[in-house]
């Protein structure tokens, strides 16, 4: 409300804030990743703008009646708790993004109240590991490491390129405990769209061509074998400019993120879809005894021999490819000239590729990322926009577009304030003679 300078409703908000209880019937819980997410976020980040002590207050006081949700041996969080009795509820084993995604909220909460122990929550999830580096004035080095290991892991191993369009994506893996192998499943998700604006702006922010200025070698990411093959994985990328790698890994999945939209009648993305792999068959694993599909084409090997052949022309994956329209298509031709199919086709308002194109804007300074932020915007507005709010669609490929009766809490907080950032400049952009 206060970056879009909705001055009237903020001050109804701030007349609600003054009066909510964070209490609860015995027997109900608050799921504890969503209330830190978005109340306590929200709680800050209002603090940080206004600088009003009533949101202040209010966050400390939230934060300590979750504290129970600590109580574990591990001292991970357990999914929930009830702020009244202070009864928890959950499994300690679960969800890395759930369990860890805290730091940024606790540590500023701790430099705000000097209380040491909310310092002592802060934990991290791999999409916090570099902001929480750069938030602690670039003090944080555990962080930084686990930061350095996870993208290291991220680029050797889990980043492919689909065999047509070439398009270079993110993938997770699958462990088969019979044969002690893990292997790719090709599924891309939105959420993982937030991943190329993090390898921006840790390019931006690190010097990555020149760790030891940070006084971190091979040994501080892995000396003996404790992180499985880290130290193998970060020799393996030696030979490249780590800094030029991680920019070019930033834009080709942003480039992928942006046509998944792009492909759609909508002008919006599918949440999740899978990928084709290379060549078009299955090869029987002998130790699993059974048929497994073709693992696919990793980036890595791809960029090896474009830089032994001399690196010439634009860096695989990222070639500036146009959209996939559906026209007179059928299923399976739509299929093999995208190199992937939809296996969710609703779109949740996420922001994750917003946010990704707007980093690589700042980033990059190049303007195709801002027009391309300015284009899903548009269709949002077209497609999403109510008389009352903005809706999901239950399918992307869909015209005229089929809305859901729901508003994601993340529409406002996280999509459209990337939005106001990069269309406040397009728009004067637009209106000025001399675009810039």
């Amino acid at each position: 409300m206060l970056i879009m300078d909705l001055q009237n409703e903020y001050a109804r908000a701030v007349d609600m804030i003054k009066k909510i209880e964070f209490s609860l019937p015995d027997g109900e819980f608050a799921p504890y990743f969503e209330t830190i997410i978005r109340y306590l976020g929200g709680l800050l980040s209002a603090y940080a703008l206004s600088n009003n002590q009533l949101f202040l207050d209010r966050a400390d006081e939230l934060a300590v009646k979750l504290d129970p949700v600590f109580n574990t041996m591990s001292g991970l969080a357990l999914y929930s708790v009830n702020p009244t009795n202070r009864k928890t509820s959950g499994s300690e084993i679960g969800i890395l993004a759930e369990i860890a995604s805290l730091q940024l909220e606790y540590s500023y909460l701790a430099k705000l109240t000097g209380k040491k122990e909310h310092f002592q929550r802060a934990d991290s999830a791999h999409e916090y590991l570099l902001k929480q580096y750069l938030m602690t004035a670039k003090t944080d080095k555990a962080s930084l490491k686990m930061y350095l290991r996870a993208t290291t892991h991220i680029i050797t191993n889990l980043l492919y390129i689909s065999p047509t369009r070439h398009l270079l994506y993110v993938t997770d893996e699958i462990m088969n405990f019979k044969s002690g192998k893990s292997y790719p499943t090709h599924n891309f998700e939105h959420l993982s769209c937030f991943l190329p604006g993090l390898l921006a702006l840790g390019a931006h922010t690190l010097p990555l061509d020149d760790l030891q200025s940070l006084g971190i070698n091979l040994d501080d990411i892995d000396s003996d074998g404790t992180f499985g093959t880290a130290r193998i994985d970060h020799e393996t990328l030696a030979g490249f400019n780590l800094k030029k790698l991680h920019l070019w890994a930033a834009e080709g999945l942003a480039q992928t993120c942006y046509l998944t939209y792009a492909d759609q009648p909508t002008g919006l993305g599918p949440d999740e879809m899978i990928f084709n792999t290379a060549p078009p068959k299955k090869s029987w694993d002998s130790t699993a005894s059974q048929w497994r599909a073709a693992q696919g084409i990793l980036w890595l090997k791809v960029m090896k021999k474009w830089k032994k052949s001399g690196s010439r022309g634009v860096p695989p994956g990222l070639e500036d490819k146009k959209p996939v329209a559906p026209n007179r298509m059928n299923y399976r031709e739509l299929r093999s000239n995208r190199d992937y199919e939809m296996n969710k086709v609703a779109y949740l308002l996420r922001p994750e590729t917003i946010e990704s194109l707007y980093l690589l804007w700042r980033v990059t300074g190049d303007l195709k990322w801002r027009e391309r932020g300015w284009r899903i915007f548009a269709a949002i507005e077209t497609h999403a926009k109510t008389s009352s709010g903005y809706a999901s669609l239950s399918a992307v490929d869909t015209l005229p577009a089929k809305l859901c009766d729901d508003m994601p809490r993340c529409v406002i907080s996280l999509s459209h304030h990337h939005h106001e950032r990069g269309a406040n400049i397009m728009t004067a952009a637009i209106s000025s003679p001399k675009r810039t």
